[in-house]
């Protein structure tokens, strides 16, 4: 098998030939969780930004990674997209004022 493929139970396989390939299943509701956490660590890091706010940035970027292959890296993907996005509009509010 090549390329990740989703079980019906919502897991999905990793294809031989890839990172992590034929050692088992990324299941779709840990990467889930996973980012869920990154909301948490960003809501950390930038507590002036209201919680709302982040949580929208994180989920634009976990759905802008949506049609990615590999999974394994996607929480990973996200934190780092995430935390420039919510660094460019602190930067930008700091250079308006």
């Amino acid at each position: 098998m090549t390329g990740a493929c989703t079980t019906g139970d919502g897991k999905r396989t990793l294809g031989a030939g890839e990172p992590g390939g034929d050692t088992g299943v990324m299941d779709a509701d840990k990467e889930k969780e996973a980012v869920e956490q990154v909301a948490e660590r960003l809501a950390e890091k930038f507590p002036d930004t209201d919680r709302a706010h982040i949580e929208e940035v994180v989920h634009d970027e976990y759905e802008a990674l949506d049609g990615a292959r590999i999974r394994d890296y996607i929480p990973v993907l996200v934190e780092h997209e995430a935390r420039a996005d919510l660094i460019d509009e602190t930067r930008s509010d700091a250079s308006a004022d």
